[in-house]
């Protein structure tokens, strides 16, 4: 298994766990371990999606959510 595979599959893994409910007697994921993962992944995501394209994938503005989700949509985050 090739490297960009296995951190695929850890990247779904990790998106599974912070969408699945606590189980009893476990201590749930905090809010901001969730958020981290959805960081995570979402920055892969867009890397891998950038590169397939030959984009770079530094970034064109900012650090923000609103910019990240216009980099992901391809568009104006208001819209």
């Amino acid at each position: 298994m090739s490297v960009k595979r296995k951190l695929d599959t850890m990247a779904e893994s990790l998106i599974d766990e912070a969408m699945k409910p606590a189980e009893e007697g476990v201590t749930p994921l905090t809010t901001k371990e969730r958020v981290d993962i959805f960081k995570a992944a979402s920055a892969w995501y867009l890397g891998n999606r950038k590169a397939s394209k030959g984009e770079s994938d530094d970034p064109e503005e900012g650090g923000t959510f609103a910019d990240l989700q216009r980099r992901i949509n391809g568009k104006d985050a208001t819209q």
